[in-house]
């Protein structure tokens, strides 16, 4: 299953937003109620998508992922704030 549906993006549309916009996916693996109730961090959850290229990604590799770039837009917001 897709989270972006990126098929459905107009290429042409969406490159004011940057090259990657209209690539960056994320294909959930199916699960089942085994892989549920055995949760770990070490969980294959899908195949994270950007410019072409696909990663296998973790659910501990996901939170990393969401955390670095969280931290990213604060410190490239607060470099402005400070005008650094």
């Amino acid at each position: 299953m897709s989270v972006n549906q990126r098929h459905a993006l107009d290429q042409k549309k969406v490159q004011k937003f940057g090259n990657y916009f209209g690539s960056i996916d994320f294909e959930v693996n199916s699960t089942s109620q085994a892989v549920l109730e055995s949760y770990r961090q070490d969980t294959k959850a899908g195949k994270l998508l950007i410019g072409g290229k696909e990663f296998d990604c973790t659910l501990a590799e996901l939170d990393r992922i969401i955390e670095t770039c969280q931290t990213a837009k604060t410190i490239f917001f607060q470099k402005y704030r400070l005008g650094v």
